[in-house]
């Protein structure tokens, strides 16, 4: 998962001082917003649960916004005295997320999308010319592995409170029937190999 953070990061072009907003506030998005602020860019993370934005707090989200009772757009304006974000990446890969990216991206910023829904989005030649928006798409990883490692490694990137339940080969089937039966538990999981 921190790989397809870094893959983002990276596709996004963020740059120290930026800002960046993330729609998504779950694992893929928790990695992105680390990967963010070791860049040293202010991160905004939305998401519709108040759990996992406390989370994203807890892991360096500069501001955490509840897309379900906040006006979203709002708060970017005020966050970045009306410019609009830096960078925006989707990590909920809804339509209208995709959509509501250019309404809150600034004038040269990127969009970042990870998503593969198929359903067509509406988007209009306008806001992508006029604000002279890049948008990029961003699946898995380029050569981010051995960063992703020393970062580890070096205990710049930590994933305290990311895995959420540790199974044993032997529980793998346990593991994949609790992940489906208990998914608002689970962050993630893994599977160790003594």
């Amino acid at each position: 998962p921190y790989t397809i953070g870094a893959q983002a990061v990276w596709r996004g072009e963020v740059e120290e001082g930026e800002t960046v907003l993330i729609q998504g506030a779950g694992p893929i998005g928790i990695c992105i917003l680390k990967m963010a602020k070791l860049q040293g860019a202010s991160v905004m993370i939305t998401d519709l649960s108040d759990e996992r934005l406390e989370f994203a707090k807890e892991s360096g989200a500069d501001i955490t916004v509840h897309a379900g009772k906040e006006d979203v757009q709002k708060r970017v304006e005020e966050w970045t005295n009306g410019e609009g974000a830096n960078v925006v990446i989707d990590a909920v890969c809804l339509p209208m997320t995709f959509e509501f990216s250019f309404d809150v991206v600034s004038t040269a910023g990127r969009i970042v999308v990870l998503g593969f829904d198929e359903r067509p989005s509406s988007v209009s030649q306008l806001p992508i010319t006029k604000k002279e928006v890049s948008v990029k798409g961003s699946r898995l990883q380029t050569d981010q592995f051995p960063k992703v490692v020393k970062l580890l490694n070096e205990g710049k990137l930590r994933h305290e409170g990311l895995v959420t339940h540790t199974f044993s080969l032997d529980e793998i089937q346990e593991a994949f029937n609790f992940v489906e039966n208990h998914p608002e538990q689970v962050r993630k999981a893994i599977i160790v190999f003594n």
